[in-house]
């Protein structure tokens, strides 16, 4: 049986980033199996972690979010979730930064 709320790690230094998803726990609404709805809040909580991870410079999104979250587990060693933005120039994809 799972417990509620169900603890999720994330990864973050950024006061905004924990603000911002505590106060989406309070806003959205999500429908469980049987149908009803309930706030995120009472089915979800965060355990906000500061895990030193590794930063990859790349063009490519997606290996960098990928050494991203790999350097977290690898620290912490439960999965783990982390946010990650980046802002990519297509005209500069060939100088891989």
């Amino acid at each position: 049986m799972i417990r509620l709320p169900a603890s999720i790690a994330y990864v973050t230094r950024n006061h905004h980033k924990i603000e911002e998803a505590q106060r989406l726990r309070e806003l959205i609404d999500v429908r469980g199996a049987t149908g009803l709805e309930t706030k995120a809040k009472d089915v979800v909580s965060f355990e906000f972690l500061h895990v030193p991870s590794v930063e990859v410079l790349d063009c490519d999104i997606r290996r960098m979010m990928r050494a991203k979250v790999h350097s977290a587990y690898e620290r912490l060693l439960i999965p783990c979730i982390i946010e990650f933005a980046g802002l990519i120039f297509d005209d500069a994809a060939v100088a891989s930064y």
